[in-house]
């Protein structure tokens, strides 16, 4: 089975205030198990001390620590396997100046 997304209720766009931290999560479907890619502006995640990806099974997610305005931009992800891809795209805002706070922004099939 090629890969396909779960559908999310926040939209394509993730608004966080500087400071803040976030997980976003997203479900899959594939057979077989795809590979799974993080981009930032299309390269590198920002900064590997506080952009972690991890998948398991059925799941991938993003976890972004201590945003700052410089780390504001899209980020895809991308699944993929020998019958198809799947791509996910959320453009991060950060507002402000700093707080410190956490949100899960998990997103359903």
């Amino acid at each position: 089975m090629a890969p396909s997304l779960g559908k999310h209720d926040y939209g394509d766009k993730l608004v966080l205030k500087a400071g803040a931290s976030a997980v976003v999560e997203v479900p899959f479907a594939a057979s077989p198990e795809p590979s799974v890619e993080w981009k930032y502006r299309g390269g590198h995640l920002p900064d590997a001390r506080r952009f972690r990806d991890e998948t398991a099974p059925g799941l991938t997610s993003l976890s972004m620590s201590k945003v700052t305005r410089k780390d504001a931009g899209d980020y895809t992800m991308t699944l993929n396997n020998q019958l198809g891809t799947a791509t996910f795209t959320i453009k991060l805002v950060v507002q402000g100046t700093g707080t410190h706070s956490f949100y899960r922004y998990p997103v359903h099939l």
